[in-house]
């Protein structure tokens, strides 16, 4: 299924590693300054612990990205960077809009959410620069992170 220049575009270059950090080091910023400098500084902590994982796993395992791609991309494939980097995101994000959206809104905000999350999965299989089951292992790396930010930070905000 041929997939469009802008798409691939959004999924590559705006779900890139550096746009994620980007991101997340502004709603961190936001967070401390408009809501609780412990959980900003919480956010920042687990970025900076998701992107040691993904790159110490990449240097760890050094598996050489497929052949065949459709585009060039540096350093090791495994796990996908882009893949753990946009679920993490998107965790760090629905957590945070918890509190500034309900009902339906909110509903429609996860959908969104969810779809960046397969297309950037899709994306990188597609481009040929991911197996599969190196994106999988991104996903499970982000997911493993956010969940276990939740979780925490869920705990911070009850003390």
């Amino acid at each position: 299924m041929p997939v469009s220049d802008s798409v691939i575009f959004i999924t590559t270059v705006l779900a890139s590693t550096e746009t994620f950090t980007l991101v997340l080091v502004l709603v961190s910023l936001y967070v401390a300054r408009k809501r609780n400098l412990i959980e900003g500084l919480f956010i920042a902590g687990s970025t900076a612990v998701l992107l040691a994982s993904f790159w110490g796993l990449k240097l760890w395992f050094a598996v050489p990205r497929p052949p065949d791609a459709l585009m060039s991309a540096g350093g090791y494939a495994f796990p996908s960077g882009h893949a753990a980097g946009v679920l993490f995101m998107v965790l760090v994000l629905e957590w945070y809009s918890r509190s500034m959206f309900r009902g339906q809104q909110l509903y429609f905000l996860r959908v969104a959410l969810g779809v960046l999350v397969l297309a950037v999965g899709y994306s990188r299989v597609y481009l040929q620069v991911h197996t599969p089951l190196q994106v999988l292992a991104g996903f499970l790396i982000g997911g493993v992170i956010g969940i276990l930010f939740q979780y925490f930070v869920r705990r911070l905000s009850v003390k």
